[in-house]
């Protein structure tokens, strides 16, 4: 495997990373609301 195929991999993958990273903090923070809406 040459270099620059890998450093485009791991940019990639690095991206995906950040990307699934931010919706997984959202998913958390829906999920925290509906509880607090169930609490009430």
């Amino acid at each position: 495997m040459n270099q620059k195929l890998r450093e485009r991999l791991v940019g990639r993958t690095r991206i995906l990373l950040r990307k699934t990273q931010g919706d997984f903090r959202i998913f958390l923070c829906l999920k925290r609301q509906e509880k607090s809406k169930k609490g009430n």
